[in-house]
């Protein structure tokens, strides 16, 4: 029982540090996301026509995920919206990834891996003030 109680702890936990960024994500900085796209991966005129309209959608779905979160107060009903925003941004991953490049892949993963490490950092400061 103690391990499932565990078990259930970290994975909510791990939901929870994944989709943290999102929800204090100005437009400003998503703007600046996808600048860093544009620069970090040097996307061609083509592929940034392909990828604006995927990430704007993804913003606009996180966006939704967003309001309906403020609007409750139920773990469960949090827990629930934080599954949905992770998958949106699967979803956008999956899409975006065979527009690239190998080496634009490879830079993308640890684009990936950089802010997956910041959300925990920003994660771990919010819970010890």
């Amino acid at each position: 029982m103690i391990k499932r109680a565990l078990l259930c702890l970290l994975a909510a936990t791990s939901i929870a540090a994944t989709t943290y960024a999102w929800s204090a994500e100005s437009p400003e900085s998503q703007q600046l996301n996808i600048e860093q796209l544009r620069s970090r991966l040097n996307l061609t005129a083509e592929q940034q026509q392909q990828i604006e309209p995927l990430a704007a959608q993804r913003r606009a779905r996180l966006d939704d995920i967003h309001t309906q979160m403020s609007g409750t107060t139920a773990r469960r009903d949090k827990l629930q919206l934080m599954k949905q925003a992770k998958k949106v941004q699967e979803d956008f991953v999956a899409q975006t990834e065979p527009l690239l490049t190998a080496e634009q892949r490879s830079e993308w993963k640890k684009m990936r891996e950089e802010a997956q490490a910041q959300m925990k950092e920003r994660w771990r400061n919010r819970q010890n003030p």
